[in-house]
């Protein structure tokens, strides 16, 4: 694997994060080009889980029925963005199955994608229930759908940070109707509730950067304490 290469210098890292805002309204008429697209749902592909899980699955639209149906749903959007994601994560059963039977997520993550072997498939899914169950004690299904849903948000972190590299705005929505969003989704044939939920969508395009106010935020030593180790 090759090592990490630098891109970016300090001062560039910190300037991507200040021009970053979150879209109010999009031009109707222009839209993310497909390579870009594809780059944004890459970053999505490649984003980090816990255990390596992947615990995600995303539907990309672009305006037409669908959106139609979802949109007055969502009263957190903005008119007219070029592209819309829903983020979809796995259900907790996927994870606190106790045999491939009950649920054959983690041994096909572990063996298909992942090149292991099928004899250490067993004790990757003891692996993951142990982490919910006792070291994180999240022994309920609300709780493990939680850390699932946790895990999808890093996703959307990905998204929101590739789309800004690359000049696309985007918005992220939570201000929205999720049972019925989901319920939109299923009668689509989109989402399978037996093993997906809806947990967040995320819209692309391009705003008007001239109707943001200037950058808030807390003071550095507000968010962050330091540990020195000489203390």
């Amino acid at each position: 694997m090759d090592p990490i290469t630098r891109t970016h210098t300090p001062t560039q890292v910190v300037s991507l994060f200040q021009s970053r805002y979150t879209a109010k309204s999009y031009d109707p008429n222009r839209v993310v080009e497909d390579a870009d697209l594809q780059a944004i749902l890459e970053a999505i592909r490649l984003s980090p889980s816990s255990m390596g899980l992947e615990p995600w699955k995303v539907v990309v639209a672009t305006p037409g029925p669908l959106v139609d149906e979802i949109a007055p749903l969502c009263w957190g959007a903005h008119p007219s963005p070029s592209h819309w994601l829903f983020f979809l994560g796995r259900n907790a059963e996927s994870f606190t199955a106790e045999d491939e039977v009950a649920d054959s997520y983690v041994t096909d993550l572990h063996v298909r994608i992942q090149g292991r072997g099928e004899d250490t498939a067993t004790k990757r899914r003891e692996h993951v229930r142990s982490l919910l169950e006792n070291d994180l004690s999240l022994g309920s299904r609300d709780a493990a759908t939680g850390w699932v849903d946790r895990q999808v948000f890093l996703a959307l972190g990905s998204a929101m940070l590739a789309s800004a590299m690359l000049g696309v705005d985007s918005t992220a929505i939570e201000g929205l109707e999720a049972k019925a969003v989901e319920r939109v989704l299923v009668d689509h044939g989109l989402c399978d509730p037996s093993q997906y939920h809806f947990v967040v969508g995320l819209t692309l395009g391009y705003t008007d950067r001239a109707q943001h106010r200037d950058k808030r935020r807390r003071p550095l030593g507000e968010v962050v304490t330091v540990v020195d180790a000489g203390n």
